[in-house]
C-alpha cells in the first residue's frame, strides 16, 4: 500500500503478466486509473490571551470531504511549559468518551477549547517575552464512511505576542 500525501490528480498504473495454460509465451496487459485526492479535514486554531498570562486555545476541525467522517480521537498535546485544562466534555487522556463515534457531516465543524496556564517553578520563564512561543500540537484520528482510517498531527501551534 502506498500513502498519497499530496492532494490533486494522480494516475495509478497497474501491470499484469501471466502465463496462460494453453500458450507458451507470457501475456501482459496494463491499465491506468486516474483519481483525485483531497484533504479530508482542515484544522484551524486561534489563541487569545487571558488573565494571569493564561491562553485560551480554540480549534475547529472541519470535514472538507463529500461524505461523513467519525472522529475517534481529538487531543491537544501541550508543550511542557504549559498546564492544560480542557473546556470540553471530553475527559483528558481518554478517547472521545461522550463524543465517541462523533459523526461530522460534509462541511460541518467540530470545536474544541483548552485553557493553557504557564507552569509554576522555573519552566514558566520559557513563556515570557515578546516573541511568539509554542503552545502544542493537535492530534486528530477519524474513520471515513467506507471504513478507511485517517490521522493527522499538526505542526507546532504558536501564540502571537500580545
Amino acid at each position: 500500500m502506498v500513502e498519497v500525501i499530496n492532494p490533486g490528480d494522480h494516475t495509478l498504473e497497474v501491470g499484469i503478466t501471466y502465463l496462460p495454460s494453453e500458450a507458451p509465451h507470457p501475456r501482459t496487459f496494463r491499465k491506468m486509473y486516474n483519481f483525485t485526492t483531497f484533504d479530508t479535514i482542515l484544522v484551524r486554531s486561534m489563541s487569545l490571551p487571558s488573565i494571569n498570562r493564561s491562553v485560551i486555545f480554540q480549534m475547529h476541525i472541519e470535514n472538507t470531504g463529500d461524505s461523513p467522517i467519525h472522529l475517534t480521537r481529538v487531543r491537544f498535546h501541550a508543550e511542557p511549559a504549559w498546564d492544560v485544562r480542557s473546556c470540553n466534555e471530553v475527559v483528558e487522556d481518554e478517547e472521545l468518551s461522550v463524543f465517541a463515534g462523533r459523526g461530522i457531516g460534509p462541511r460541518e465543524i467540530f470545536q474544541s477549547m483548552h485553557v493553557l496556564v504557564p507552569r509554576k517553578g522555573g519552566v514558566s520563564a520559557a513563556v515570557e517575552g515578546e516573541m511568539p512561543f509554542a503552545l502544542g500540537r493537535v492530534e486528530v484520528c477519524w474513520v471515513g464512511s467506507m471504513g478507511e482510517k485517517g490521522s493527522l498531527i499538526t505542526g507546532l501551534m504558536k501564540r502571537r505576542p500580545v
